[in-house]
């Protein structure tokens, strides 16, 4: 009695001349017996540092923070050895911290780790948040690790009600919703957004948004591998997001295996991400972005799309009021039944100085194009393979397509382009050269030698290599014989001194219109 006398008396003399440190230890000694009891005992702006070892039991779980603004951190800085275990299941629910409200917006939460939460229940209030529930506010949450908890969403962190909270540094594994967002869930709102820097999610399942579920959020240096979907984003989830330097890697959904982009979505950008080996059991096996309530809008700025796959568009579905750009983007060893790149339907996508390298797929090695208005400028098709038909290109016939300044060269099977019925295709300054099913054939011979279209060796400097950059003798630099009125034709500029040139046999020279 006398001892916590003596605290009570000690934290005021304290709080009267600014924050107070106290300290809580894993086996109940130091300045109060559990984290709890700190919280309850502490003035706004307080510091509880945790000692190393594993908190368990009642006033080590369930903390409750929202009345009162603190921080809530490991003395050590290091979570791997700062564990609150809150040893949860169905029949008793247990999370970790409850945190973040409009009395205590700006609480912190630092270097620990949470594990073994559960609150799966049909409760609203207690079915998010296995780890940690943010009820409003806009709390920190740095260096932690989010590992093995369960609930309806957010089975790491749900940030639900939260304002322009800050998730950075945290590793969020093996954590599973029964719902949303795997590892974290963020509803969003009109008024703040949520920024996640420098987190890691692995191995996080959940029915949509296997890593993360979040609408007005802020992503940057994030890595999203092996999480899963039964759904929709194996990795993320994600309506009007501003991602950059992020990396998608073996996340699996049956729709959107790295990323599904949801409507009403404005705004979306996404920069300098990479997407690798990711898949779906249906469509886009990098991402799908679809939207048949309302329109999406969403950019690609060099990004990478390599060894992904699904059934229909091995990299991506754009189907149903999408309105996407990709620019300097690549595209590479992509596979699908149907598309190798992307399948394309009421949709009005843009490609720019992008590039599609050895994708594969029965039919559309590269796209095929349904009632869809796409363009191509400055893009370079290289060794795309349809075995069935369309080793680029299939469009479809109602498609309205058009390519300017573009590359199709060197398809290992199936013809550049191929267009089954009436659809509509407008070309100029462009090549199509050495593909194994012809060239300038069935409905665009007309195109041929017209507004600058030509078949002649692009002359890469090393395409085995994965270099597209042209010779100096190449046809398709800016404003070179035989279209001296088109510039750069293709997605790279003059990069070598001059390649052979190779002596075209009329066997050759009849592939051009092969039918």
């Amino acid at each position: 009695m006398k001892r916590y006398f003596a605290i009570g008396m000690s934290l005021v003399m304290a709080t009267s001349a600014g924050a107070t440190d106290h300290y809580v230890a894993a086996d109940g000694s130091g300045d109060f017996p559990t984290i709890q009891a700190a919280v309850d005992a502490a003035s706004p702006g307080d510091v509880i540092e945790l000692g190393d070892g594993t908190f368990l039991g009642n006033g080590n779980r369930d903390v409750n923070c929202l009345s009162k603004e603190v921080t809530i951190r490991s003395q050590s800085g290091s979570p791997e050895v700062c564990i609150i275990d809150c040893q949860g299941s169905w029949e008793a629910p247990h999370r970790g911290f409850l945190l973040g409200s409009s009395a205590a917006p700006d609480s912190r939460l630092e270097g620990v780790t949470i594990r073994n939460g559960d609150v799966r229940t049909d409760n609203i209030y207690l079915g998010g948040g296995g780890a940690v529930y943010c009820e409003a506010g806009s709390p920190r949450i740095e260096d932690c690790i989010l590992d093995d908890n369960l609930a309806q969403r957010g089975a790491g962190i749900d940030l639900s009600l939260a304002v322009s909270p800050l998730i950075r540094g945290c590793v969020f594994r093996e954590n599973i919703a029964n719902d949303h967002g795997g590892g974290l869930y963020f509803g969003g709102t009109e008024t703040g957004g949520a920024m996640l820097e420098t987190c890691e999610f692995e191995a996080n399942s959940a029915y949509n948004g296997g890593g993360m579920h979040a609408r007005n959020v802020n992503v940057s240096g994030c890595s999203f591998l092996g999480n899963q979907a039964t759904m929709k984003g194996g990795g993320a989830l994600l309506g009007t997001a501003d991602v950059s330097n992020c990396h998608f890697e073996v996340n699996v959904a049956y729709e959107g295996g790295a990323l599904s982009v949801y409507a009403p979505s404005d705004n979306n950008t996404y920069t300098n991400c990479t997407f690798f080996n990711n898949s779906a059991q249906d469509v886009g096996g990098a991402l799908h972005c679809e939207g048949p309530d309302a329109p999406i809008y969403v950019s690609f700025n060099d990004c990478r799309f390599e060894w992904n796959e699904a059934e229909y568009g091995g990299a991506a579905l754009l189907r149903s009021a999408v309105y996407p750009t990709f620019t300097r983007c690549w595209f590479g060893n992509n596979e699908a039944a149907v598309a190798g790149v992307a399948y394309l339907h009421h949709a009005l996508p843009v490609f720019t100085e992008c590039t599609f390298y050895e994708n594969t797929a029965d039919w559309g090695g590269a796209f095929l194009v349904g009632q869809a208005d796409p363009s191509w400028m400055n893009c370079t098709f290289y060794a795309n393979a349809g075995a069935m038909q369309g080793g680029s290109l299939w469009v479809s016939e109602w498609a309205i397509c058009d390519l300017q300044n573009t590359i199709i060269a060197f398809s290992t099977a199936g013809p550049a382009i191929y267009v089954d019925g009436g659809g509509e295709l407008s070309m100029s300054c462009c090549d199509l050269y050495g593909n194994a099913g012809g060239d300038w054939t069935d409905d665009i011979v007309h195109l041929y030698g017209t507004s600058g279209n030509i078949s002649l060796d692009p002359q890469f400097c090393d395409a085995a290599g994965g270099n597209l950059e042209l010779s100096e003798t190449s046809p398709c630099a800016p404003f070179s014989e035989p279209n001296p009125e088109c510039d750069l034709i293709g997605a790279y500029p003059v990069g070598c001194g001059p390649t052979p040139t190779p002596i075209e046999s009329w066997g050759r020279i009849k592939t051009l219109f092969r039918e």
